[in-house]
């Protein structure tokens, strides 16, 4: 994509009367770059670590209820990495030791949290944690192991259109979704406009009943996608912002 581009729900866009993922897996390429780091072969038996810090007087899910969800899902499996980080452990120093586990090749990072998109500065947008905000310009300098992140907060994946005044035309992709990519991991799942917090979470839920059974990233997004429009609780226009980034 380019320029005002990058802002479309590319998979829910119809194509020939339906809607695209009817077709097949969507996923976005932010730049050819990106190829040889995003790489990888998809882990069939993942492990999820979770982690969520969300104030409740701004969500009607709270990060404790999402991260318990998924914890059930996982744990019927044996997929637990290691135990969910909720609320006040939440912090921005308790994340940064997380980005820095060494073993967590393979392994899936679910974090539910409050975002914002900087619009002038991208490089500051960042994860609400229980101390604070974690920038996506700290994000980006960091190596990380886990293999795919799945951001459930608002605005994840906007990208600027400018920086500094100069207009960004194509390839670059500042704010979260890049610091992520280029700190190392090879998929991302996020929410391009602002998030409802209960058809997220269902969202969510269904994702990673598909994933924890081994299917890879962009298949379960497909089936995600499929799962939330036949059974038609939530509107398209209610979970239609999720996009996923990356080449599995």
């Amino acid at each position: 994509p380019h320029r005002v581009s990058h802002l479309l729900p590319w998979s829910m866009l119809v194509c020939e009367g339906r809607r695209l993922f009817d077709h097949l897996p969507v996923g976005v390429l932010p730049n050819l770059a990106c190829v040889p780091l995003m790489q990888a072969n998809p882990v069939t038996a993942p492990k999820v670590t979770l982690f969520g810090s969300m104030d409740d007087r701004l969500a009607a899910i709270s990060a404790q209820e999402e991260c318990g969800s998924i914890a059930e899902i996982y744990a019927e499996r044996g997929g637990l990495f290691r135990p969910a980080l909720v609320d006040q452990p939440a912090s921005r120093g308790a994340f940064l030791d997380l980005l820095r586990e060494s073993n967590a090749e393979g392994s899936i990072l679910h974090i539910a949290c409050h975002g914002d998109f900087d619009a002038r500065e991208p490089m500051s947008s960042g994860l609400h944690l229980s101390d604070g905000k974690m920038e996506a310009a700290t994000i980006a300098r960091e190596a990380i192991r886990f293999d795919e992140v799945i951001l459930s907060a608002c605005s994840t994946g906007q990208r600027a259109l400018s920086a500094n005044g100069i207009e960004l035309v194509g390839d670059e992709l500042l704010g979260l979704v890049g610091a992520f990519i280029e700190a190392g991991t090879k998929s991302v799942l996020v929410s391009i406009p602002p998030t409802l917090d209960v058809p997220t979470l269902e969202f969510m839920k269904c994702y990673h009943n598909f994933r924890s059974q081994g299917t890879a990233p962009l298949v379960s997004f497909q089936g995600t996608q499929r799962t939330m429009l036949d059974e038609g609780i939530f509107e398209p226009w209610q979970w239609a912002g999720f996009s996923a980034f990356g080449v599995s």
